[in-house]
């Protein structure tokens, strides 16, 4: 969903169904960009999750682990994750660890992908023509972030420690427990990428209209 979808007044409102000790982070942000996103970003898993476990939103005991991944503490047995970027917000909701990321495509350097990247996934990229290797970084960032988000490591995990493959036009994750992945990858519009990952089954990709 997009941020500009709600006015001040809405926002004002999704305030209340989040704990002191979120609001005190995110009344830290400069921008209002970033505040926005973050409430946005809480208020959309309470939702989905509150519809998933039957657990009135405002009453989610929503807590981050010692890596930083979030988790309902009072909805044991369901895994979210959440994403922004640019006018994005999103989320994904299971009974497995899921993982999800959104990412705006913007021109770059394909040194990044050197920098970030195993040998084989920049050597994909590096042999395609004019900028077409730029959306396809993009997929596979997307991917190796919700990977990340999915085992609970986050930022502390090289990228590089895992590889992304396409085969017959579907994306896959090459890892030393060689445990199967589902893959999902998305457009948003003509310039955001969005990845879900998830271990045992394929999550169904759903846009929320409205919050509350």
């Amino acid at each position: 969903m997009k941020c500009d979808d709600y006015s001040d007044k809405e926002y004002e409102r999704f305030r209340t169904l989040l704990s002191r000790e979120k609001l005190n982070r995110i009344d830290k942000y400069r921008y209002v960009e970033d505040y926005r996103r973050s409430l946005l970003a809480d208020v959309l898993a309470r939702q989905m999750l509150s519809e998933t476990v039957n657990i009135d939103a405002s009453e989610l005991d929503i807590r981050v682990d010692e890596c930083g991944k979030p988790y309902a503490a009072n909805a044991s047995g369901y895994y979210f994750s959440v994403t922004h970027s640019g006018e994005y917000v999103a989320c994904a909701v299971g009974d497995e660890p899921c993982g999800i990321d959104i990412e705006e495509v913007v021109d770059i350097e394909l040194d990044i992908a050197k920098r970030f990247f195993s040998a084989s996934e920049y050597n994909s990229l590096a042999e395609k023509t004019d900028d077409s290797w730029i959306p396809v970084f993009f997929e596979i960032w997307t991917i190796k972030e919700a990977y990340t988000k999915l085992v609970g490591l986050g930022l502390s995990m090289e990228l590089n420690s895992f590889e992304v493959l396409k085969r017959n036009g579907k994306y896959s994750i090459s890892n030393k427990e060689n445990q199967e992945y589902h893959v999902t990858v998305k457009n948003l519009g003509t310039q955001y990428k969005l990845a879900i990952v998830c271990m045992n089954a394929e999550i169904e990709f759903e846009t929320a209209e409205t919050l509350f």
